[in-house]
């Protein structure tokens, strides 16, 4: 819009006559009347509706963009709670899970302060059926210890603060096999499980707004996770 008005008045100042020239009082006026400089109101407006125009396709650009990048990271960053989930398993990482006193049978997830039921102690171990994550709500999932070595999610075993919640635009939309669905990572070499049993598992990201999709496989016999 600058550039209009600064090209429109180089125009207009190129129209005036030098000082030095001479001219009849005739000439004067007439030229007075058909030189003037400055712009109409229809010219002021057009440009202001063509700076607008361009404003709000830029900012539709950025917020498309941005909406984008939400989808993406949300795709990464559930990816690496998998990962987490899996190297937890293959380096031995330990939790605090309730033992029977006398069978040795172990239970779900405890918190020292707390203890747990009667007849059994919380201990630091490590899971015997190791870490997994657990698909059951279209927002997130959780980390949880396979104390009893089952291969499935049960009440109880969920990690304190290890829940992950997806950015409020970014849902679970599809997940195959259908949910709710565990995903464990068992010690020491991180086999994969998959409750129910499949070959794989794919998890499907959708933005709600712009509706973008990311998938996210997990293959059960090479144990890879990736985003397609």
């Amino acid at each position: 819009m600058r550039f209009l008005l600064l090209s429109l008045r180089g125009a207009c100042d190129e129209a005036i006559p030098s000082p030095v020239e001479t001219r009849s009082p005739r000439s004067l006026h007439s030229l007075a009347m058909t030189q003037r400089c400055g712009f109409t109101l229809v010219e002021l407006m057009v440009s202001i509706a063509i700076v607008g125009l361009m404003s709000m396709a830029a900012i539709a650009n950025f917020r498309g963009g941005a909406r984008a990048d939400e989808l993406r990271i949300a795709a990464q960053e559930t990816v690496v709670k998998i990962r987490e989930a899996q190297t937890m398993a293959m380096t031995g990482r330990t939790a605090n899970l309730c033992q029977s006193d006398e069978g040795g049978e172990v239970g779900g997830v405890c918190v020292p302060t707390i203890g747990c039921a009667t007849g059994e102690t919380c201990q630091t171990l490590v899971p015997r059926g190791g870490y997994g994550v657990y698909l059951a709500s279209a927002s997130g999932f959780i980390l949880f210890a396979d104390g009893n070595a089952n291969h499935e999610y049960d009440d109880g075993e969920a990690l304190p603060g290890n829940a992950f919640t997806l950015p409020p635009n970014v849902e679970i939309a599809s997940v195959v096999p259908s949910a709710p669905v565990a995903l464990i990572f068992e010690p020491p070499r991180g086999r994969v499980f998959i409750s129910p049993a499949e070959e794989s598992l794919q998890l499907t990201l959708r933005h709600r707004v712009i509706g973008g999709a990311k998938k996210i496989h997990v293959d059960r016999i090479t144990g890879r996770v990736e985003v397609e």
